[in-house]
């Protein structure tokens, strides 16, 4: 028996949880530092460390009572699960309807760039349906305005 107690103790040991403080102080400089053994001549806190649960759940999975059969917490499982995949799929809809705009209107800008390239009078249109021709200064402006915003679609 005297034999096996060295033995025991040693498959036991790293079962054991390690007890250490962790010291939090801040330097001359204002830097925050975090060390296992306090400083000297420095005022030091002890840190509160909290340990992850150890369990393989998901993190937004519900807690689980006693109550519950372990079909009841399934189907809270796959609740949450189905909410979380709607909630990306919206996601990933907007983000994609972003960016079909953002080509849309890079496109009009580089084809707008063509125009302005290619020469000739420019116009628009007012409410009554005629055109109002623009002078070179409104025309220089303009083209200004869509190579601006074009820097912004590469």
């Amino acid at each position: 028996m005297l034999r096996f107690t060295p033995l025991l103790l040693a498959m036991l040991l790293p079962a054991a949880p390690a007890v250490a403080e962790i010291y939090q102080w801040k330097d001359a400089d204002g830097k925050v530092h975090f060390t296992d053994q306090p400083p000297a001549n420095q005022k030091s806190n002890t840190v509160n460390i909290r340990t992850a649960p150890t369990s393989d759940a998901p993190a937004a999975a519900p807690a689980a009572t006693a109550t519950e059969s372990p079909l009841e917490r399934q189907k809270k499982l796959l609740k949450v699960m189905d909410e979380e995949r709607a909630a990306k799929a919206e996601k990933d809809k907007k983000a994609s309807g972003e960016r079909q705009k953002r080509q849309m209107d890079c496109a009009r800008l580089k084809d707008q760039q063509r125009q302005f390239a290619q020469g000739g009078r420019y116009y628009t249109v007012d409410s009554k349906g005629e055109r109002i021709y623009k002078n070179d200064d409104e025309i220089a402006q303009q083209r200004e305005k869509v190579n601006d915003a074009l820097k912004k679609c590469r």
